[in-house]
């Protein structure tokens, strides 16, 4: 069963892939990840190969006083600079692990 946040996560994230071709997204499930259940909804970040960043749980990143959107999960995410800022910098895979894949 998937929980109402992992279902908005996937949502926000369906809007940035939209808007960010340059990003390639990639869900797995968490014991794929080799994570926690506890860890999930959670985003990991590779360039070239390499993990260089992760939010486990990503909602905890979220600040307090904001909604969970899409616009709020982009600019969590160019804070850890998980998401170029500039459309010539370097793309990323952002891997979403969850508690369960959608087929």
């Amino acid at each position: 069963m998937q929980s109402h946040v992992s279902e908005s996560i996937e949502d926000c994230i369906r809007t940035l892939a939209q808007r960010h071709l340059d990003v390639r997204f990639v869900k797995l499930h968490f014991e794929d990840a080799e994570m926690e259940p506890a860890g999930v909804p959670a985003l990991l970040a590779y360039r070239g190969g390499e993990k260089f960043a992760g939010l486990v749980p990503v909602i905890q990143e979220i600040p307090d006083d904001a909604d969970l959107s899409a616009r709020t999960l982009e600019m969590v995410l160019k804070r850890y600079a998980m998401m170029p800022q500039e459309p010539e910098q370097k793309a990323n895979h952002i891997c979403v692990a969850r508690h369960q894949i959608l087929r």
